[in-house]
């Protein structure tokens, strides 16, 4: 089961860093620091699972070990992806991301196999729990992505909650306990787990429509418009660098604002103007990448260029 889980891990990693985490990260948007890290947690999973792999085949307890410090990171490093970058909360779950990990593996070298294995899946439960909190309160994701997040963590964390009360009662020896947190089962649920989190990266380019959420609020499109000749002119990376940090100012502007195909649709009446702003003095925008924008209602699709000057009237009319 183990073999079979780290298969379909590396899949789903792999999956996410060609098609979505790849293409983003020419962006300067904090999103982009979330890519990033979720990554290598991604990484950091693959990696645990192959060195239990390698320990269950003859490995010695130094793999182990390892294998138990990289299974306490993961989920201490998908917190950190959902905070804000350079932020006091990022460098203290850095600073944990490390300690609690040497400490699991240090227990796993030097005590007994019965209290490290207890040792190990409470920190996992605490690292997990942690995770679920940081993603809650996260402002730099997507809703969605941290709806995936949070229901990830928080699955693996009541579930090693339950493990640790089970290895600390009687009942550790019953052959339902063997059964439920067996070698089998532990991977099948970390693997759901970590495909979850696979998930949270593909909900950050899928948002739903605004159409589809209701309400009488006037939404605006912001959208690549020639993406043929945007791609000819100034290369796929460049444009989807582009079209990462549309949405981001779009959401700084409004949080509400949801992806759409090449662009991003803002429930704000004045969005050409506010979103023009923002690109201009935060990313660093030059006339020839407002050159590339069109605004249209996300129903008439009656599109028209957007300068990097906006004005308030042509925002109004938008």
């Amino acid at each position: 089961m183990l073999s079979i889980g780290l298969a379909v891990m590396c899949a789903a990693v792999g999956a996410s860093m060609i098609g979505i985490i790849l293409p983003h990260l020419g962006s300067r948007i904090p999103l982009t620091f979330f890519l990033r890290v979720i990554g290598l947690a991604g990484v950091l999973a693959v990696g645990c699972t192959a060195l239990y792999v390698v320990s269950l085949h003859g490995g010695d307890r130094l793999t182990c070990s390892a294998a138990d410090a990289l299974m306490v990171a993961a989920p201490l490093v998908v917190g950190v992806s959902t905070t804000s970058p350079g932020s006091r909360r990022t460098r203290t779950v850095v600073t944990l991301a490390i300690v609690l990990p040497a400490a699991v593996a240090s227990s796993s070298l030097l005590l007994p196999n019965e209290v490290s294995h207890i040792v190990r899946i409470a920190a996992v439960t605490l690292a997990c729990a942690l995770g679920a909190v940081l993603a809650f309160t996260s402002v730099i994701v997507p809703r969605r992505s941290v709806a995936a997040i949070v229901v990830s963590m928080t699955t693996y964390a009541v579930y090693s909650l339950a493990r640790t009360v089970v290895a600390l009662s009687p009942a550790a020896s019953s052959d339902f306990a063997r059964t439920v947190f067996s070698h089998a089962v532990s991977a099948g649920v970390a693997t759901a787990c970590v495909l979850l989190i696979g998930a949270a990266v593909v909900l950050v380019r899928r948002s739903p429509h605004p159409e589809l959420t209701g309400g009488g609020t006037s939404w605006t499109r912001l959208v690549v418009g020639d993406w043929r000749a945007a791609i000819r002119t100034h290369g796929m990376p460049t444009v989807l660098a582009l079209v990462s940090e549309l949405r981001s100012a779009a959401r700084d502007v409004d949080p509400a604002s949801v992806d759409v195909h090449r662009g991003v649709d803002v429930p704000c009446p004045t969005a050409p103007l506010a979103v023009s702003r923002v690109l201009r003095e935060t990313y660093g925008w030059g006339p020839e990448s407002f050159a590339l924008l069109r605004v249209a209602e996300p129903l008439a699709r009656t599109a028209r260029s957007l300068s990097p000057s906006a004005r308030p009237s042509d925002a109004a009319e938008a």
